[in-house]
């Protein structure tokens, strides 16, 4: 399996105090401590780290680290500045550069493609990975979920599962990403149901917002369960417990858990889970198959895969005797092909979501100034909800992807200050 340093936010930002930097490796639970220590002192230097108070936040902290760039690199934590960047852009709706930089901070390798490769996928039988993961959901009581966090598409097959697996009893979701700490903790989440500034942070990508709208208003209960800030104990072995108080107040609980890369795996959270709780989880991997952003630095099987144009949308790949295939020596129960990306202009394809999204060009609007656009629902707070779209203007025809609906548009201009306002109807 890749050995990925990401960005394990855990009770990130604390949204009031300086950022808190987990960086991990797949083997290891190890914390690269002075790295983490220079790089909060240069983000407590520069503003990074100032109270969230608005959802133009995004916006600022992406100008933060855009002008500071050198800065990072100076000190040689380009590793930590390059995932966090990349987290931003993709946030911002600037997907292909979230990829290159992401790429940065991995310093990936190149991995070639064989005859045996292509024979071995060409042996395999594709399914459709949504109708395939609710299948197997039946005989299970926990269906865990992961992402890479600068891939917001990973956030489309969980937003898909939803109402599949409410339908078949699941009532609870877990993301990672949700503040729990209690002085921080979202307590209102629930009750307005939708998520704001403040309720976590890869939250503040739109995706990953309307995740946990969608989440709540199909009638999840969405629940928090990631370490509190300061806690000295063992990250995994914390979160594990969180959730499986679940089971404790609710025998009879179903629970979708979102995640981040290898916690879904035997030696971290999941297996920390099982250990405790006696229940196995379900684990379904997004990471492994994943496009980067040169093909070539991708995983073998997968250049195999869309070399022969077989991948049209999220695929599971099966053997010949119904057995899930590709499951790098049973760390996950399933393994998720997404397409290659294509782009519409300069927008992933990805984000229409099978049509729940529609195209929304901006060209009626005077774009002179502006570098930044939000698209916010109207019924919900316009100055802290997470918007349900938001991008970085860098060509002559931007457009946002929205579902129907009305909307509050921001406009903003290079220093991240609103320039107008205008409300939109999409229905």
């Amino acid at each position: 399996m890749k050995k990925l340093i990401f960005i394990l936010l855990a009770a990130f930002f604390t949204f009031l105090s300086p950022l808190l930097l987990l960086p991990q490796q797949d083997a290891t639970r190890k914390i690269a401590t002075e790295e983490i220590k220079i790089y909060n002192e240069i983000t407590r230097s520069i503003g990074l780290s100032n109270r969230i108070t608005n959802n133009h936040y995004t916006i600022k902290q992406y100008l933060g680290y855009k002008n500071n760039e050198e800065l990072f690199k100076d000190k040689n934590i380009d590793n930590i500045f390059y995932s966090v960047y990349s987290s931003f852009k993709s946030f911002l709706g600037n997907y292909r550069e979230a990829l290159q930089d992401y790429a940065l901070s991995q310093k990936l390798s190149k991995s070639g493609i064989t005859g045996n490769d292509s024979l071995y996928i060409s042996g395999l039988i594709k399914t459709d990975a949504v109708e395939t993961i609710s299948r197997m959901a039946d005989s299970v009581r926990i269906v865990m979920i992961n992402e890479a966090h600068h891939m917001p598409r990973h956030r489309i097959l969980t937003t898909q599962l939803l109402s599949l697996l409410y339908a078949k009893g699941y009532r609870y979701f877990c993301a990672e990403t949700l503040d729990n700490s209690d002085s921080l903790r979202d307590e209102n989440l629930n009750a307005r149901k939708y998520p704001q500034i403040g309720t976590g942070f890869y939250t503040l990508e739109p995706l990953y917002g309307d995740l946990i709208r969608q989440a709540i208003k199909t009638g999840y209960k969405v629940v928090p369960y990631e370490i509190p800030n300061n806690s000295k104990g063992d990250r995994e072995v914390i979160e594990a417990e969180n959730i499986y108080e679940i089971f404790k107040q609710d025998p009879n609980a179903k629970v979708i858990v979102h995640c981040g890369y290898s916690h879904i795996t035997p030696s971290w959270m999941a297996g920390e889970f099982k250990r405790i709780s006696g229940i196995r989880p379900l684990t379904i991997d997004q990471t492994e198959m994943a496009e980067e952003y040169s093909q070539e630095y991708c995983n073998e099987y997968y250049q195999a895969a869309c070399k022969m144009n077989v991948i049209d949308k999220p695929s599971v790949f099966i053997d010949s005797t119904g057995k899930t295939s590709l499951t790098y020596g049973k760390l996950y129960d399933v393994i998720v092909f997404n397409p290659i990306t294509k782009y519409v202009n300069g927008r992933p394809d990805w984000m229409a979501m099978d049509g729940y999204r529609r195209i929304y060009s901006l060209s009626a609007f005077d774009m002179k100034d502006v570098k930044f656009v939000q698209a916010i629902y109207s019924n919900e707070d316009t100055e802290l909800a997470i918007p349900v779209d938001q991008i970085i203007v860098n060509n002559d025809n931007p457009v946002l992807y929205l579902p129907a609906g009305s909307y509050v548009l921001k406009f903003y201009d290079d220093k991240g200050n609103v320039i107008s306002r205008r409300d939109i109807n999409t229905e």
